[in-house]
């Protein structure tokens, strides 16, 4: 672990630094391949039991997919880096909190900045007009156009 601006910053996409934000766990139902993953931002699916990871602008995110899950597949042993599969069971956070996400590629990121939904439920800095913010840069980051980059953010929602 690194400090990173006054937190200690987390190793692992997903994890919570600071806070306690409420969880619920659904399952997740379409998977979005290379995305179903810890640290990634989701929606509602089919119904109120289901959930996919969420697209770019999209105005219902409702939170995003915690480090811890009861099927384990976010543990050291699996590897964070390994897609849900359908009907998995995912823990999902939201409420006042400290996480490291994603931000998407190509972007420069400012502490301070407001956050949005981007593609494959990674997060970027610049918004259409029915977009809302959903979370705040906690530390700067610029990613290039060919990787996304973990991000620290402050989940507003």
């Amino acid at each position: 672990m690194t400090i990173a601006y006054g937190y200690v910053a987390p190793s692992t996409a997903g994890a919570i630094l600071v806070g306690d934000p409420q969880a619920e766990e659904l399952q997740i139902k379409t998977i979005d391949t290379g995305y179903a993953r810890v640290g990634r931002l989701v929606m509602l699916d089919t119904d109120d039991a289901h959930c996919k990871v969420a697209g770019a602008g999209e105005a219902r995110v409702i939170g995003y997919i915690q480090f811890e899950s009861s099927n384990g597949k976010d543990s050291d042993a699996n590897g964070v880096d390994s897609d849900f599969t359908a009907e998995d069971p995912i823990r999902i956070g939201h409420g006042p909190a400290v996480v490291l996400l994603y931000a998407t590629t190509g972007q420069t990121i400012v502490k301070g900045d407001l956050l949005y939904p981007a593609a494959h439920g990674a997060l970027k800095n610049s918004a259409t007009s029915t977009e809302s913010a959903v979370a705040k840069a906690e530390k700067s980051v610029t990613t290039t156009t060919l990787a996304e980059d973990e991000i620290l953010v402050r989940w507003l929602n």
